[in-house]
Order: C-alpha cells, then sequence, then structure tokens
C-alpha cells in the first residue's frame, strides 16, 4: 500500500474492526468475518477509492462439448454378424429398424416376413447407382422363392444392402415358380442395395400398389436363365402393373430392364437420371394400352442413359 493511503487505510481498518467486532446474543457470541474476509473487503474499498484494482485474468470460456457424429446414423434393434437375421425381424414388433453390421446372412426358403414400417438398414452408406460402385457389405442371400415378403406390410424400407437369390433355382420356369428378391408392396423404398443373380425378377409381381421407389439402386444378372431369342414374357429386373419411380439407378445384364405392365396405370411411371444398358432385351418398357386403349399415358422418362439393349432379340426374331 502506498504512504499516502496509510490514513485512509488506517480509517478503513477501524471501520473493519467495528463490523467483525463480536456480536452478544443471550450471553454466546458470533464473529461475522474472518481474516481474509476483512483483507478482501479492504482491497475492494481501495479500489473504489483510489482506483488502484487487481489485474484478475479473465475467466476461461468453459468448451462447449462435442458429439462426433458416428459413421453409421443407424439408430434401432442392432443385429450383428452371425446372428440369425430372420428370426430377429420376425420376433419384433412393426415399425422396428434393425442396424446391420457387415456380413451374410441366410434367409429361409419362406423367405424374410416384413412388417409395416419396418426398415432394414446395413452399415455403412453405399450407392449403388454408377457403374463400379462399391457393392454394400451386408449381403442378404435367399434360398426360395423370394427373400422379402410381407403381402400385408407398408411402408418398409431396405437400404444399403446386398440381394441375391442363392442357389438359383434351376427347374423353374414361370412367373409362379422362379424367385424374386422381394414383392414390394404399397409404399415400399429401396435405396442404395444391389440386387443380382436371381431367377426371375429383382422386384416384381406388385399390382395395385402405389409409392414404390428405387433410388441408387443396382440390379443386374436377373432372368439370365431365360436369354433367349424368345424371352419369356416375365423375367426382368423391376416389373410390376402400376407406376413406380426409379432414380439414379443402374441396371445392366439382365434379361429385360425396367418394365411397367400391361395398362401401367396408379402412380406415375417415373425412370430419371439412370444407366440402363446392355440388357438382353429392351431397357425400359412401357405399356399403358395393353387391355384397355383408354388407359391414359401417366409416365416421366427422362435424363437417362439408355444403351446396348435387345442385343438377344433382334427385330424380326
Amino acid at each position: 500500500m502506498k504512504p499516502h493511503h496509510a490514513k485512509v487505510a488506517a480509517v478503513f481498518a477501524a471501520l473493519a474492526a467495528i463490523i467483525t467486532a463480536p456480536v452478544v446474543v443471550g450471553g454466546s457470541s458470533a464473529v461475522t468475518q474472518t481474516d481474509a474476509s476483512i483483507e478482501d473487503m479492504l482491497a475492494r474499498l481501495e479500489c473504489a477509492v483510489f482506483g488502484e484494482c487487481p489485474i484478475t485474468p479473465p475467466p476461461t470460456p468453459e468448451e462447449s462439448p462435442t458429439t462426433k457424429p458416428e459413421p453409421d446414423s443407424c439408430r434401432g434393434v442392432k443385429v450383428a454378424a452371425g446372428q440369425d437375421l430372420e428370426a430377429i425381424v420376425e420376433s419384433t414388433g412393426a415399425g422396428a429398424t434393425f442396424c446391420i453390421e457387415a456380413g451374410t446372412y441366410a434367409v429361409s426358403t419362406t423367405g424374410l416376413t416384413m412388417q409395416s414400417g419396418d426398415a432394414i438398414n446395413g452399415e455403412g452408406l453405399h450407392p449403388q447407382g454408377k457403374p463400379g460402385a462399391e457393392d454394400p457389405p451386408v449381403k442378404i442371400e435367399g434360398k426360395g422363392f423370394a427373400v422379402f415378403v410381407g403381402s400385408d406390410a407398408n411402408n418398409v424400407t431396405l437400404q444399403d444392402l446386398d440381394i441375391t437369390d442363392a442357389p438359383a433355382n434351376s427347374t423353374c420356369s414361370s412367373s409362379t415358380t422362379c424367385a424374386e428378391a422381394s414383392r414390394a408392396n404399397t409404399g415400399w423404398s429401396f435405396i442404395n442395395v444391389r440386387f443380382h443373380h436371381i431367377d426371375a425378377q429383382a422386384v416384381g409381381g406388385f399390382d395395385n400398389r402405389r409409392d414404390i421407389t428405387f433410388d441408387n439402386v443396382e440390379i443386374d444378372h436377373v432372368g439370365n436363365r431365360f436369354t433367349t431369342s424368345e424371352n419369356n414374357g416375365f423375367a426382368a429386373g423391376i416389373k410390376g402393373t402400376d407406376g413406380y419411380t426409379v432414380r439414379d439407378s443402374y441396371v445392366h445384364d439382365t434379361n429385360q430392364g425396367i418394365w411397367c405392365d400391361r395398362d401401367c396405370d396408379g402412380d406415375r411411371f417415373i425412370v430419371t437420371g439412370s444407366i440402363i444398358e446392355d440388357n438382353c432385351s429392351f431397357g425400359i418398357h412401357y405399356e399403358n394400352t395393353y387391355f384397355l386403349k383408354s388407359t391414359a399415358a401417366s409416365a416421366l422418362i427422362e435424363g437417362n442413359t439408355v444403351r446396348g439393349n435387345g442385343w438377344c432379340n433382334p427385330p424380326g426374331s
């Protein structure tokens, strides 16, 4: 403390002594301040009177907690490699999301039965809409007529999966005996899925169904057993009699490519931004007056690359 402050400091000290004198209450006393608090009070008074205040560093701001994004944001029932995917899905209530770890999962001859609102999400994100895309690491292998079934299940999502029908049924000869990967129902969505090496159709058999979508899927080697000059009228990458939507996808080396059959109606038939190539018969087939000549056309087919199709069924054959 500076000399010229001594008198004022003495006054402050006397004042502090008065404030901190013991207070007698009923024969007992209580100290109201400690030595440390007196020194603090004197420092504050000196700061107020003489402007000589200790320099206090500003408080260090607390770092806000950060959450690192996980590589896979799936939230739901975890299924690890080696577990029975079919049993887990079918024993869980409707509307569940299943987060599938990389691995190979076998499905029985009866197929995996989906329920309304179910979602099966494979590990990671693996868009399939371009040549050379990395296959999803979650492999689903079917052994029967269909890999995914659920005629009463609406609003199902299959995402980031590699789906095949292995082994193929070498004796099948019709759409009722040859395998499909899935029979879609209303509101089914296929995202980042590769369908391959399937007897008849990747997705087919749907009638009076709405809002079926395919985004960034790859479909290849479907129905190739029937790759002849006559074809067979049912083997195709996708085949249904209601309009559906295909976006940013890659369909190649199948018997017949994308097919909206007969009096294609219901939803608008949409194929955009996709590569359709090297299919035995047609690339994109849109029928809207097969039975009813009055069926109104309702399709959007644009921005696609369609090439190398029809090599096994040349004109006049």
